[in-house]
């Protein structure tokens, strides 16, 4: 298990099948260590490891500049979170670059029409950032609706993505 940051993303990879095992944005000195700590109760091995993480930051740098490219096609592993959560993630997942859809909708597609508020949460608790994109869902009314990594940060990735809200 390696890990690696850029900017301020930090990013987990099971080497053994190059999938990700986490994706976070801080802000502060204080945020990284504390993520760090929390990742290191799912995977107590890890190291920091920018070899192993490289072709995923490419992947990241040509996405930040506009390319073709979706970190959506990046295989995940989802550690934690409970069946519908999971489910939550990987409707979400299957999602494509340029999409954006409600909790309502997302709801509905992972099978469960009455659980936007639940979707709501299970966003919060997404620890695959951009690659599982929470970013995509908006509030009813094309509102913003919330992010964890910051408001700014969802509408930057929206815009680039094509989606000005």
């Amino acid at each position: 298990m390696g890990f690696f940051e850029h900017s301020n993303i930090i990013v987990g990879i099971d080497e053994a099948d190059g999938k990700i095992i986490f994706s976070h944005c801080y802000q502060t000195q204080a945020e990284r260590l504390y993520i760090l700590e929390e990742e290191r109760r799912y995977f107590p091995a890890i190291e920091e490891n920018p070899q192993a993480l490289q072709p995923v930051f490419d992947i990241l740098s040509q996405y930040a500049a506009g390319k073709d490219v979706d970190p959506t096609d990046c295989g995940v592993i989802f550690s934690r979170g409970t069946p519908f959560q999971e489910r939550v993630w990987s409707t979400l997942k299957s999602t494509k670059k340029g999409d954006r859809l409600t909790y309502q909708e997302l709801a509905r597609r992972a099978g469960s029409p009455k659980a936007q508020r639940a979707v709501g949460q299970t966003m919060g608790k997404n620890y695959l950032l951009i690659f599982v994109p929470c970013h995509r869902v908006i509030a009813a009314g094309n509102k913003i609706g919330g992010f964890s990594a910051g408001i700014q940060n969802k509408r930057y990735l929206l815009r680039l993505e094509g989606n000005e809200l």
